[in-house]
């Protein structure tokens, strides 16, 4: 019996101690979670016997509840991923003696884009650039560069609507470029070309001769799709006849032809397309009967009864240059845009001393250089008709054989006059640096074959100038003598250019 008891015992003390053995610690988790590149909310369980504590090693997301035991539902919260690439964190549940790791991974957000830009963009009046902008979200902006004749008129969550601006000069070659972003997905990014084109059609078919001989008219038809105006340079002997928009007709005027080696240029333009513009040159076909007089013999006289004062600058009345743009003091050969010879505020001036309430003659005299009959005689201004422009004078011829001795006698005859009083007013209204045909071609007096008078010497006698007409002390009531300055001023007179032209035998 002893010996039993003692057997027994170690049994019973082995049955006890496996009884209460503690059972061991588990956290049960998912190992991976992916979420998608929008925002997320999602929930996830955890399941364990111990009491646990979570760790983030890169915390861009919320996990709520960090600690726990049992049977645990997380919440796990993230933001879109706008990084531009895909991110990962680790998650670790730790216990005593345990830990369970679960990896998150987000993908990069990307913007899904349908943008359609088309290449070519046909510039018209009053037309528009509808773009359709399909994305994933509507926090967009754009930029444009090099496109001014583009305007906004809206800007929708899908669309972006342009205004098309013809005024605006473009380069057919050069591209406006459009770039697309967003400020929310930084890196999302598209950049599109778009290249203008024009809209207009224009089309001239005409001879490239106008025969002033034929007693007939000179026609251009026109095949376009705009309206369109013109301007013609170095063309006073084109008069228009009649005008539609694809058909111009011209009458000749054989008497205002100044210079027959000269083409006329008319060049149409319409100012809703900068980028219209058509020049066509004509040449002027007509019997020659006229030749311009050599200027190396032309010289400025100043005989005892022409104007006292200084004679300055007096070369440059021969030296065919002369102003052609209004406000713009640079002299041009020959009234030619294209052929800027340098010179600026150059002029023939003549500054008179006489009192305007006294008698006087305001008058100088140009040696020819030999005996001619003049058939023209051109007046080339230099103030663009006003202030010291002579705006009404007269020409005379010396008809006797001997040298004039300055007196104002019957051998003086006149053989013309011009008065210009009103177009300062007609070109008062040009913006500054304006081509101006009235400028280039002068004001012409003619002298018919029958009328003209043998003579090497011609005299200008000035009636009045702009500071006579159109000067600031010309009151409602007339002049106003009482400040002595003004008598010498509008005495003045600058003349940029003279040309003669004589009837030939």
């Amino acid at each position: 019996m002893k010996r039993l008891k003692i057997i027994l015992i170690p049994v019973i003390m082995l049955a006890v101690s496996a009884g209460c053995r503690k059972e061991d610690a588990y956290i049960n988790v998912q190992h991976e979670i992916i979420l998608t590149e929008d925002s997320n909310d999602i929930k996830f369980d955890v399941s364990s016997n111990t009491q646990w504590k979570m760790t983030v090693s890169d915390p861009w997301f919320k996990v709520t509840p960090k600690r726990g035991s049992g049977n645990c539902r997380l919440r796990l919260v993230a933001e879109r991923n706008n990084t531009g690439r895909e991110r990962t964190s680790v998650m670790e549940f730790v216990s005593e003696g345990i830990m369970e790791r679960v990896s998150v991974v987000q993908p990069a957000y990307e913007v899904s884009a349908e943008i359609e830009v088309p290449e070519h963009v046909v510039v018209e009046k009053g037309g528009t650039l509808a773009i359709p902008v399909l994305m994933n979200t509507s926090d967009w902006e754009y930029s444009l560069t090099g496109g001014e004749w583009l305007e906004e008129v809206s800007k929708t969550a899908d669309e972006l609507v342009f205004s098309l601006k013809p005024s605006v000069r473009f380069d057919e070659s050069v591209p406006a470029i459009l770039e697309i972003t967003t400020p929310s997905d930084p890196y999302f990014y598209r950049k599109f070309e778009l290249f203008p084109r024009n809209f207009f059609e224009f089309e001239v078919f005409a001879d490239e001769v106008f025969d002033l001989g034929s007693a007939g008219q000179y026609e251009m038809n026109i095949n376009t799709n705009i309206d369109w105006d013109y301007e013609i340079r170095n063309g006073a002997w084109m008069v228009e006849h009649s005008r539609t928009r694809n058909r111009l007709v011209f009458d000749s005027d054989a008497s205002a032809l100044v210079n027959p080696d000269v083409n006329a240029v008319l060049t149409f333009t319409n100012p809703d397309y900068a980028n219209f513009s058509c020049s066509v040159e004509v040449r002027p076909v007509a019997p020659l009967t006229e030749r311009k007089v050599d200027k190396s013999g032309c010289r400025v006289l100043k005989l005892s009864g022409d104007a006292g004062g200084d004679y300055d600058n007096v070369d440059v009345l021969f030296n065919d240059g002369w102003l052609i743009y209004w406000n713009n003091y640079n002299e041009f050969t020959e009234g030619d845009p294209d052929r800027s010879n340098g010179v600026g505020y150059k002029a023939f001036q003549l500054s008179l001393s006489q009192d305007y309430n006294k008698e006087h003659v305001r008058s100088f005299t140009i040696d020819a250089g030999k005996t001619c009959r003049l058939s023209k005689w051109v007046t080339h201004h230099y103030y663009m008709y006003h202030q010291n422009d002579p705006i009404s004078y007269e020409i005379y011829a010396y008809a006797a054989s001997d040298t004039p001795s300055g007196e104002w006698s019957d051998d003086w005859v006149k053989i013309g006059s011009y008065d210009c009083t009103g177009v300062y007013f007609e070109l008062s209204g040009l913006a500054n640096g304006t081509y101006c045909p009235i400028l280039a071609e002068g004001d012409i007096i003619s002298v018919d074959e029958a009328d003209s008078v043998p003579a090497r010497y011609y005299r200008f006698k000035m009636l009045k100038n702009g500071y006579s007409v159109y000067g600031w002390w010309n009151g409602a009531a007339g002049p106003d003598y009482s400040n002595s300055g003004w008598s010498i001023r509008r005495h003045y007179c600058s003349i940029s250019e003279i040309t003669l032209y004589e009837h030939m035998d």
